[in-house]
């Protein structure tokens, strides 16, 4: 995806005439051109001129048409200026800055070269591509993996005075919310103690993006390409950290969301509207507004202490992981597509399915259902078959399994 920056950044480079100092030209009406790459102070990759570590990643292409002929240059970020001989006249000059394949920046304009003279000009640089920059705030001396897929380069600032950049390749999708990182796309990074430091990704297309453990800020607000983001947390052991935050409304294509074992009180996804699946589980969210993700397919968000959740836009909803809540009750009515159902935990007092002929998995136990309500439940059972769960409910010992047996279920003792 192209984002193509408002803002017009202007760069002053200097293009001198002149003969260079100890050297006979063999052409009398020909002169050095200069182009400074330098200028200016700002030092924000989405301003120009880049930062100093922005810079060394550009290739520039410095085309120049006059005088019946053209000429065409190069240079990259690392030389401060760029010579070219030239005869005098009339020459257009266009620069374009290159961030990999990416097109970051042009500009244009011509001057009059008189032998003998300097010369200059000012050339406006128009920003084409906007980067993206994603950051995040790690404290670990461990070794720090990154997963990063997508389309053109990237540079990562480690926050240590240590940067590197490589060419991203595409996340591996096999449908089915099954994904692959390949090789290629982790990232790893050795700190000597465990100073909280400010990792930065920037780069034009950053799709995919696992991060686990270590991190307790994630910045996406200077991003919108992510597709799918892994942030889980981690509170297992003292180096672990957790996420109190987590804004991703920026990035309208996400399809995929793992925010697990974090700390978040809320998750806005009223921007999202194509995320396909979301595992938020084990956080400390009260509810849950999904009326904004009409193709929701998958959700896992058990372990929190949701006491209501709406699932009626959730019509395509296959997998529903709910479970450990504060459920008092759920209506699955609009969820026809549903296969797998886990709601035990919560506190049920009654559970219809009628509506969901391609169940075949259903979990309740730990709930409020009464023997009534039990068997209401079984009643409610279509005749395909499949394995159900009731144990510790009130009515687990007086309800009547036939009901269900005889639709083709089975029960299990967990």
């Amino acid at each position: 995806m192209k984002l193509w920056s408002k803002y017009t950044f202007t760069a002053l480079f200097l293009a001198s005439v002149f003969a260079l100092s100890g050297c006979i030209l063999e052409n009398s009406g020909k002169g050095t051109i200069i182009i400074n790459l330098g200028g200016g102070n700002s030092r924000s990759v989405y301003d120009w001129p880049p930062t100093d570590e922005m810079l060394r990643e550009l290739a520039f292409v410095i085309k120049l048409t006059g005088n019946g002929g053209k000429e065409t240059f190069t240079a990259n970020g690392t030389d401060k200026t760029i010579r070219c001989s030239v005869i005098s006249g009339h020459w257009n000059i266009e620069i374009n800055a290159y961030f990999g394949e990416t097109h970051y920046a042009t500009g244009s304009n011509s001057l009059n070269v008189i032998a003998g003279h300097n010369n200059t000009v000012a050339i406006q640089m128009k920003k084409t591509q906007k980067m993206q920059t994603i950051s995040m705030t790690v404290e670990t001396e461990w070794e720090f993996p990154l997963l990063i897929c997508g389309t053109g380069k990237i540079t990562i600032d480690w926050g240590d005075g240590k940067v590197e950049s490589r060419n991203l390749i595409s996340i591996i999708d096999y449908g089915d919310y099954w994904y692959l990182f390949p090789d290629e796309s982790l990232f790893l990074h050795s700190y000597n103690d465990s100073t909280a430091r400010i990792i930065t990704i920037t780069g034009a297309n950053i799709m995919d993006l696992s991060i686990h453990q270590f991190f307790s800020e994630l910045d996406l607000s200077n991003s919108n390409t992510l597709e799918t983001l892994w942030c889980d947390g981690d509170d297992s052991t003292d180096i672990g950290k957790q996420l109190k935050e987590l804004d991703v409304s920026n990035h309208t294509a996400m399809k995929g969301l793992a925010c697990r074992n974090n700390l978040l009180t809320e998750l806005d996804l009223s921007n999202n509207h194509l995320l396909w699946w979301l595992f938020c589980s084990s956080n400390q969210l009260t509810e849950l507004d999904l009326s904004s993700n009409p193709v929701l397919g998958w959700l896992e968000c058990n372990d929190n202490q949701i006491t209501k959740i709406n699932l009626y836009n959730n019509i395509l909803l296959e997998y529903l992981y709910c479970y450990n809540n504060q459920l008092t009750e759920l209506d699955v009515s609009n969820n026809s597509m549903l296969t797998s159902l886990n709601c035990s935990g919560n506190q049920l007092t009654e559970l219809d399915v009628s509506y969901n002929s391609m169940l075949t998995y259903l979990n309740c136990s730990g709930n409020n259902l009464n023997a009534t309500a039990l068997n209401n439940l079984f009643n409610s059972l279509r005749n395909n078959g499949g394995m159900i769960s009731i144990g510790d409910n009130p009515g687990t010992d007086t309800c009547d399994r036939s009901i269900a047996e005889n639709k083709g279920w089975h029960f299990m003792y967990y």
